[in-house]
């Protein structure tokens, strides 16, 4: 036999020589492994091992991913159920501001310059301006006093020249409201 060491490679043969490859030669060298990113779809290779070759894989709802495409309408069961303000209940990205219809109306906040439902110039005059003075109600108030409202001022003090003679006054101390002696 001759030694056949530059021999070139002959397919099927049933030898992969070096010229040879699976690319060439098949019956030689075996099948080539499919190969991700070659543009074709080969038979190993599936949307979820190569989408470059086989394209995106169609949404499964139900495998417990919330994938692209999918939301709480489309597939709640893999990305929860959904949530509106309106919808009843008062989730926890929800609030008395932002959805008061579900989670209900702010409490008043003295200080925040509104004067709320519950606040009066009372209670929080910074929000709801300072109250009107009312006669009888305990203090004696800035536009009050013992002539326009005894009641929370207190008596005015006798003052002669006045023309009336007042408790305190006499006709020694005060001739001109309560006569001479």
């Amino acid at each position: 036999m001759e030694d056949c060491g530059q021999c070139p490679d002959v397919c099927g043969d049933g030898i992969c020589g070096a010229m040879e490859s699976c690319w060439r030669c098949e019956p030689d060298c075996g099948a080539c492994p499919d190969l991700c990113g070659n543009s074709q779809c080969e038979p190993t290779e599936t949307c979820a091992s190569c989408r470059f070759d086989c394209g995106f894989c169609p949404l499964e709802c139900g495998n417990g991913q919330c994938e692209t495409g999918e939301n709480c309408v489309s597939c709640s069961g893999d990305c929860g159920t959904c949530y509106w303000c309106g919808d009843g209940s008062c989730e926890p990205y929800e609030s008395c501001v932002s959805c008061p219809d579900d989670c209900g109306s702010c409490p008043d906040l003295c200080g925040d310059a509104v004067c709320g439902f519950n606040e009066d110039c009372s209670g929080c005059p910074t929000d709801c301006g300072p109250c009107s003075d009312v006669c009888g109600d305990g203090p004696c108030g800035p536009t009050e006093s013992c002539l326009n409202c005894a009641s929370d001022c207190g008596a005015c003090p006798d003052v002669c020249g006045d023309s009336q003679c007042g408790p305190t006054e006499d006709c020694a101390s005060c001739a001109v409201d309560c006569g001479s002696c």
